[in-house]
């Protein structure tokens, strides 16, 4: 089954019209997600989901993110004051990084490398996704066809029609966002400079002003700027804002409309309702008057502005940049999984409102010794023994791994929290298990993330992340006719890299140029390395594309890409190996079960402990895959015993790399068709 496509779905116009737009485009399920930052209830939520079922989604998620948005955007609002323009409190545009980050979490864990998204040329919220998309989440395809396809809202009105679909409430006519924080709401009106939107298109003040209520009293707690209370019953801060709203729209409070200018250098203007945000901004400046003095209300304003200014880059305002908790420090050792961000000894690092997030680059102190597995591969190559006190630099990732440790990535991070580290890589999380052999895992300290300067001149410092560049998924596989031989294993531990390096070497005695990869497994460069050594020209690995571990929803698309570039450098062969077991978790089969992958393979080694474990991997490549492995190698094949079984009871050809690695290598490049282009030179 392809991949599914994540669509942020709010119910609206143009996200309904992309589910059955997308489906019937890209051929490939579309998984609908709706992140609740406010004004969804039940009923609400059962007819989005209902709604997105019957335009065709395959399924619909839910994520409740309220409170969150509260916590890492709404409560400095508050604090701040903040407003832009000196009237708009950024009723939901400030939704929508935490809406990206909350959906980006979504397709990870679903395994799909896209996301789809409803937003428009017009205004800010394009860019604020896609900021947020693209720096939270590189390594995901974006989609945004109605961006990028100029679809007309009275189009996608027809097209839903068309195919009696659902339409949703409003139709054509108003574009309607509503959140905790308040709605915003847009028409035809809205496209000029002048006059209002008709009275039944506001949201929660419709009837305010022709139906006027009487006055009501009504007290606000608050405690260090965060409101905590109303009418003397202590609250959470979304139960305040969600009761403010109830209590304070059908006054028209917070009615107004906004003009002012978009990231994209237009001017725009938006009628908004935020009876919360209107009633919580004055009482908190008003009792602000009580508590500062005049010159710290002054210096408090200057440094508010920027915020009501900011635009939606996930980086906070670049007139506030030195107010990020920032330091330099000195490392000790630099893990090879950093390699593509080229770091010095000296790094700076951020100490606040740390990333969590696969790939992210981490500053840690280690915290206890080691008398085995206790070495660190370093950006080098070199192992390095690793000793309590040093201070390393790794990046976040999880593993499952049949040998050594398991964890992953933590929920969230904080300087001073302890993570472990799961392989001599450098990857860094949460150890689940550990095989007994290996001991205890280092402990490690949490003392920052690293910081890179994408900016010129800008002390706006953003979180590095391993790989030179993001993994493109929609990459086509093009080997250029060049003859690819993939290394695969019954498990870890099977002597793939020893046969990829046998077969390497005498590919080279025998005068071909050899290029190889690694497609599979957790990072670590000390693979292709080896091969290197053994004579291959080039070398990449799934790091390079800033993939920690690969999975199931990855593997292809790396294997694709890493084919594609390689053969454009014109080798006699690819080399490659495919990390970790056939049935392991880091997504050998997936590769196995793409057919263009297949077509590309023209010869398969299978690396096997045992007899038994050869049997059984002969026999999957074979009936699952369609795939006649070349030879089989590994140490079922140490002793002439168990070479005779593979050969008597399986026919194939085995060799062992250790001890006949030229012969391994002769049958594999005979059985890629090379041996008449490449003959054996006999010795003088």
């Amino acid at each position: 089954m392809s991949q599914p496509i994540v669509l942020a779905y709010s119910g609206g116009l143009d996200t309904s019209f992309l589910v059955p737009w997308l489906k019937e485009q890209y051929q490939r399920p579309i998984i609908t997600v709706t992140v609740d930052t406010g004004g969804i209830d039940a009923a609400a939520a059962r007819t989005l989901e209902e709604r997105a079922l019957a335009l065709g989604a395959s399924a619909h998620h839910q994520i409740d993110a309220r409170a969150d948005y509260f916590e890492q955007v709404l409560r400095f609002l508050i604090i701040g004051n903040v407003r832009r323009g000196q009237l708009y409190p950024l009723c939901v545009g400030a939704e929508r990084v935490m809406q990206a980050q909350k959906i980006a979490l979504m397709a990870r864990e679903l395994g799909t490398g896209s996301i789809a998204h409803g937003c428009t040329a017009a205004g800010n919220d394009q860019v604020r996704f896609e900021v947020a998309l693209r720096t939270l989440a590189p390594e995901l395809e974006v989609i945004a066809p109605v961006r990028d396809r100029h679809f007309k809202r009275q189009e996608e009105l027809e097209f839903l029609q068309s195919r009696k679909l659902p339409v949703p409430p409003f139709g054509a006519a108003y574009s309607i966002n509503r959140g905790l924080w308040g709605v915003s709401i847009g028409g035809k009106e809205t496209l000029t400079s002048q006059g209002s939107i008709p009275d039944d298109a506001w949201v929660l003040s419709k009837d305010a002003f022709s139906k006027p209520r009487s006055a009501e009293r009504h007290v606000l707690h608050f405690e260090r700027g965060v409101p905590c209370g109303l009418d003397g019953n202590k609250m959470s801060p979304v139960e305040v804002i969600e009761t403010l709203e109830s209590l304070a729209g059908p006054f028209g409070i917070g009615r107004g409309i906004h003009l002012g200018d978009t990231i994209i250098g237009t001017k725009g203007r938006v009628a908004f309702e935020a009876p919360a945000a209107e009633v919580l901004l004055h009482a908190h400046r008003e009792l602000e008057k009580l508590v500062l003095t005049a010159r710290q209300q002054r210096i408090k304003e200057m440094l508010a502005g920027p915020y009501g200014d900011w635009r939606g880059s996930i980086e906070p305002p670049r007139d506030a940049g030195d107010c990020k908790e920032m330091r330099t420090i000195v490392v000790d050792k630099i893990a090879s999984i950093t390699q593509a961000c080229g770091l010095g000894q000296e790094v700076r690092i951020a100490t606040d409102n740390l990333p969590s997030e696969e790939g992210v680059v981490v500053v840690v102190e280690i915290l206890n010794n080691k008398s085995g597995y206790n070495t660190l591969e370093l950006t080098s190559g070199r192992m390095a023994k690793v000793n309590k006190g040093d201070i390393v630099v790794g990046a976040l990732g999880h593993r499952k791994a049949l040998f050594g440790y398991s964890g992953h990535v933590p929920e969230k991070l904080a300087a001073g929290d302890v993570i472990q580290m799961l392989n001599i890589g450098g990857v860094l999380g949460i150890c689940d298990s550990a095989n007994p052999d290996k001991g205890k895992p280092f402990d490690c300290r949490v003392l920052g993330v690293v910081l890179t300067f994408p900016y010129l001149g800008e002390r706006i410092g953003v979180p590095a992340r391993a790989g030179y560049r993001k993994l493109d998924f929609g990459a086509a596989l093009d080997s250029q006719g060049v003859p690819v031989v993939a290394l695969a294993g019954t498990c870890m531990e099977a002597g793939k890299t020893a046969a990829a390096c046998a077969m390497v070497s005498r590919m080279r005695h025998r005068g071909l140029v050899v290029d190889c990869f690694k497609a599979t497994g957790v990072s670590l460069r000390r693979d292709i390395l080896a091969m290197e050594d053994a004579g291959a020209r080039n070398s990449m690995i799934f790091t390079d594309l800033g993939v920690i571990t690969t999975t199931r929803s990855v593997g292809p698309a790396l294997t694709r890409t890493m084919i594609t570039e390689i053969a454009a450098k014109k080798p006699d062969v690819i080399v490659f190996e495919l990390g970790d077991g056939i049935l392991g978790t880091y997504g050998v089969d997936a590769i196995l079960d793409c057919a263009d992958i297949r077509r590309a393979l023209t010869g398969v080694v299978l690396s096997a402990n045992d007899p038994v474990a050869a049997w059984g991997g002969v026999k999957l490549l074979r009936e699952r895959f369609s795939v006649e492995p070349c030879a089989v190698t590994g140490p079922a094949t140490d002793n002439a015993v168990g070479v005779d079984i593979i050969r008597e009871q399986m026919k194939v050809p085995a060799f062992n790399a250790l001890t006949d690695g030229a012969a391994l290598g002769d049958c594999v490049i005979d059985a890629i068709g090379l041996g008449a282009r490449f003959p054996v030179v006999a010795a003088s």
